[in-house]
């Protein structure tokens, strides 16, 4: 089963706060200059290891594959390669697989099968830095082929 996170569409910003961790000012009650507050973001970069603006993944968004087998699919947020979600399937507790889908839906790169748990990897850029932290390799990046096991995403 598939569904949409939500509908809206964002606006072109070039820049926000791209890499940095999107809950501590949009999660509920949101404390950003916004005032918007969501249950999931991150940011995908061209590469593992990015560093700079310029690897900001542009077309591409978050898709997580719950163990009950729904997709929660992500749209693009403020800034160029951020995506986030408010699908309240979020606010329960899962595994799920990440995912990262092109702008025709086609998975392009994907943690390892049921490798986070909407308990405590919501906010996808405390752990995917440029250098990876609690287990992550680095940041949410395209690639291909596809990964289905082993190193998570």
């Amino acid at each position: 089963m598939w569904r949409d996170s939500d509908s809206d569409s964002s606006d072109n910003t070039v820049y926000h706060n791209q890499g940095t961790s999107c809950l501590s000012c949009h999660k509920a009650p949101a404390t950003g200059a916004e005032g918007y507050s969501f249950l999931s973001g991150g940011t995908i970069y061209t590469e593992l290891n990015a560093t700079t603006a310029a690897q900001y993944a542009t077309g591409y968004t978050i898709r997580a594959l719950l163990d009950t087998n729904l997709s929660i699919n992500y749209i693009s947020g403020r800034g160029y390669g951020n995506s986030r979600s408010q699908d309240t399937a979020l606010s329960n507790d899962y595994n799920f697989t990440a995912q990262v889908v092109n702008s025709s839906g086609v998975v392009v790169n994907s943690s390892a099968t049921n490798s986070h748990s909407t308990a405590s990897n919501l906010d996808c850029n405390v752990c995917h830095t440029a250098a990876g932290a609690n287990g992550a390799p680095g940041r949410i990046h395209i690639a291909t082929p596809v990964v289905t096991s082993g190193t998570p995403l």
